[in-house]
């Protein structure tokens, strides 16, 4: 069983999924099976998705440490916001201690696993690698 189908089936989920890699398909699959399983339909305080037009980070932070209103969980959606490229400070200090109400949910194509944001996500979160099949 995938681990995403795995947290979906428990009801667990982690604070943050990093879905990378070439494959786009597999990509907005998984943030769709997250999505549908933490997301109310027409839940618009508590979900947020951010593209690379609309994205601020500190503003991305802020909203991630808010608590959920009448809700289990805030989510939060970064679809191709380039967060994993190059390494960011504030980003990489909320992932090293991310809120517990919050989960955040990356798809990137590619990521440079030697950034302090990479390293931060993958210490506390779940990242999983898109690729097509050989």
């Amino acid at each position: 069983m995938h681990p995403i189908d795995n947290d979906i089936k428990t009801g667990t989920f982690k604070q943050i999924y990093l879905l990378y890699g070439e494959e786009g398909y597999l990509r907005r699959t998984y943030k769709n099976k997250l999505k549908n399983a933490l997301v109310t339909p027409g839940d618009t305080m508590n979900f947020t998705a951010y593209d690379p037009d609309t994205i601020d980070v500190k503003a991305l932070v802020e909203l991630a440490n808010t608590m959920p209103l009448l809700a289990e969980h805030r989510v939060i959606i970064c679809d191709r916001c380039v967060l994993f490229s190059k390494s960011n400070d504030e980003l990489a200090s909320y992932l090293k201690a991310p809120n517990e109400t919050t989960v955040l949910i990356c798809l990137e194509e590619s990521v440079d696993k030697r950034t302090n944001t990479y390293k931060a996500a993958k210490a506390n979160g779940q990242l999983i690698e898109c690729t097509l099949p050989k």
